[in-house]
């Protein structure tokens, strides 16, 4: 029996690729982000490593210093729960 192998950068570039954008860019309209303005990671991934997909990636951060990172990193953030403590606590219950 003879398998055809489709070798990964083709499968990439052809079908997984695509799909994976267009899923990031109606992910990120139905969230409020807007995707031209914003970096993100499958991008920054490829720009890093071209056609060599890592087998693993794996980022352990303190999910609060997170939390905080996020509220004042995106503005809309501020907009909905307020630039303030209060507000901080707002978004952090809703998570």
């Amino acid at each position: 029996m003879t398998r055809n192998h489709t070798p990964v950068e083709e499968c990439m570039a052809r079908n997984c690729y695509n799909q994976s954008m267009q899923a990031d860019l109606a992910r990120s309209a139905a969230a409020g982000i807007d995707y031209d303005r914003e970096a993100h990671n499958p991008l920054l991934v490829r720009a890093v490593y071209g056609l060599r997909p890592p087998k693993m990636i794996l980022l352990a951060r303190n999910p609060i210093d997170r939390l905080f990172s996020a509220f004042h990193g995106y503005p809309h953030y501020h907009g909905k729960y307020g630039k303030n403590s209060a507000g901080f606590t707002a978004y952090v219950k809703e998570q």
